[in-house]
């Protein structure tokens, strides 16, 4: 996928947020959703450490994007930006409510 550029369903997105996990690279995986909205993965050696999406922040984020429909999505490898403190998320957490 890789590309911000056509929307797929929320499935397919959450897909490529695992195949991002399994090659243990650290950086940010962005998701742009239908709604105008975003949402950014910080991940550390294939775990996810924080989550944003909209104005919400670690697990509230995380919840808050299982309700969107369709979304495009990119990986930067070693793309890492800052996160404030409450968005930090259990990587357990994010793979167990994104399943």
């Amino acid at each position: 996928m890789g590309s911000t550029s056509t929307v797929y369903p929320l499935a397919r997105v959450l897909q490529e947020l695992s195949v991002a996990l399994s090659t243990q690279q650290s950086g940010i995986f962005l998701i742009a959703t239908e709604q105008n909205t975003s949402c950014r993965f910080a991940i550390a050696q294939g775990k996810i450490t924080h989550c944003t999406h909209s104005r919400d922040k670690g697990a509230a984020a995380v919840v808050s994007l299982l309700q969107v429909q369709q979304a495009s999505c990119s990986f930067s490898v070693n793309l890492m930006l800052p996160f404030r403190a409450e968005a930090v998320v259990s990587h357990e957490y994010c793979v167990q409510t994104l399943d």
